[in-house]
């Protein structure tokens, strides 16, 4: 720990935590922040419950769960209050929810849940109604932290979102850019979950932050993996560390995770003025203006260019999307309970000529990697068991389809989870016919998780190989 003293604020700023997980690591982010920078909580500017002074009340969401809690890591103990859509450390249950088990509060965690999705891009308090605002409050969040599991496509989930049927997302980053919506108040977004910088959500993050009123100014999180709660009180304790000894926030992020052996995982996305924010900069109310919006100037700064690398749109070389019942499963669409896929459900995937091209070169040959979550995620993914093909109902491919693993990073490496197979003749689409079987080989019991694509295709007029990461459009909710 260093000694160096951070002057307070010159005028209050204030902080906010979302947690869908066990909380020790939102509440001791939350006291240290307090403490060592002299902010507020946000939350606190809420009265409390009169039938609970522990509990903040929203009288815009009256079952909101919002609780101080104390908890403790290693011999130091914490004390804050968070936003927890799903109940005191995810587990569904809530004294002002009607039952006694996860089951009997999903609608319940649905309401929380669908107002985390816009509060957390524009977090606010009205001080007149002394409430929760996504809007118009005149109080706003400088700092988010959320604590969740995650994906690589940027989807944020909590505990329940995880393990019980219909429980919706914390955040998902591909439902608020098809809603068009954008960062407009806080400046940084600290993230507390796997992969949900992975470098194929960042088409998305560009967009997410470039409000030109309010634009976001960077986010920290991992391209990976991210340890559990207590793991992440160290890693975000060592941030604040960094950060009151005068670092950068990126500087801060990057000696955080290096120094607990994460120093592969650490990215962070900032706009170029923002590289060099640091705590004394922003509590004196001095970091600079984001001028370069139209187009932006955001680069990704990780343990391969620490110095940052420019993040530019990278378009879907062709297209391959998900159709159930003759819909198709889109950013729009893809977290509604009709668009999720079961066993005996009946689904195709549609692949695209490249470009422009309005057909297929005859004799161009594909692949489609199925991917559970992450790549490294330690689900049995064999597409053999999880899906059968109705030949009779794909076109535009010819039979039969071949299977291969490919996906060398995954728990049993020797199944099957790529289809190859060659586009017959010249059709505007292939599409691929298939009958949902088991998609929990593992038995793990996991909801509400997405299945995404890793798409090739190969033409025979070329010698490159097109690839790309369909997490946005290729991507289809497992219920």
């Amino acid at each position: 720990m260093t000694d160096a003293k951070v002057a307070p604020p010159v005028k209050d700023l204030f902080y906010v935590g979302i947690d869908g997980t066990d909380v020790v690591d939102t509440i001791a982010w939350g006291s240290l922040w307090r403490d060592r920078f002299g902010w507020k909580n946000l939350l606190l500017q809420l009265n409390a419950d009169p039938a609970d002074t522990k509990r903040r009340l929203d009288p815009a969401h009256p079952a909101l769960p919002m609780i101080t809690t104390t908890r403790t890591h290693g011999s130091q103990a914490f004390t804050d209050v968070c936003i927890m859509p799903e109940g005191l450390d995810g587990k569904g249950l809530d004294a002002n929810w009607p039952g006694p088990h996860p089951s009997d509060n999903v609608s319940q965690m649905n309401d929380q849940l669908a107002f985390t999705q816009v509060f957390t891009l524009n977090p606010r308090v009205d001080s007149a109604g002394h409430k929760l605002s996504a809007d118009a409050g005149d109080i706003v969040a400088d700092v988010v932290f959320i604590s969740s599991h995650g994906a690589t496509n940027g989807d944020m989930f909590g505990v329940e979102g995880y393990t019980l049927s219909g429980v919706d997302y914390i955040f998902s980053l591909i439902q608020a850019d098809s809603h068009n919506r954008r960062f407009s108040g806080p400046k940084w977004v600290l993230l507390s979950n796997c992969n949900t910088l992975f470098s194929a959500t960042h088409n998305d993050w560009l967009d997410l932050i470039v409000d030109p009123a309010a634009p976001l100014r960077g986010i920290v999180g991992f391209r990976d993996a991210c340890p559990l709660a207590d793991g992440s009180v160290d890693l975000f304790a060592t941030l604040i560390d960094q950060m009151k000894a005068g670092k950068t926030i990126i500087q801060s992020w990057q000696k955080s995770l290096t120094d607990n052996g994460l120093g592969k995982n650490w990215i962070v996305l900032a706009h170029e003025e923002a590289a060099g924010d640091t705590i004394q900069a922003w509590n004196a109310g001095t970091l600079p203006p984001i001028t370069k919006l139209a187009p932006p100037s955001v680069k990704q700064f990780t343990s391969d260019d620490p110095t940052g690398t420019a993040v530019t749109r990278t378009p879907e070389p062709f297209e391959v999307f998900w159709s159930k019942g003759g819909t198709r499963i889109g950013a729009s669409n893809r977290l509604a309970p009709a668009s999720k896929i079961a066993t005996g459900d009946k689904v195709t995937i549609t692949i695209g000529p490249p470009g422009t091209a309005t057909a297929f070169e005859a004799g161009t040959k594909a692949a489609l990697l199925l991917v559970y979550i992450r790549v490294t995620y330690e689900q049995i993914v064999d597409v053999t068991k999880m899906f059968t093909i109705d030949a009779a109902a794909s076109s535009g491919i010819k039979q039969p389809v071949a299977v291969k693993p490919v996906n060398t990073f995954r728990f049993k490496r020797d199944a099957p989870d790529t289809w190859l197979f060659e586009i017959d003749g010249t059709p505007a689409a292939a599409v691929l016919a298939l009958t949902c079987a088991n998609l929990d080989l593992s038995n793990l019991g996991h909801h509400n998780v997405p299945l995404w694509l890793r798409g090739w295709l190969k033409l025979p007029s070329s010698a490159d190989l097109l690839r790309f990461d369909f997490i946005r459009n290729g991507s289809i909710i497992a219920a």
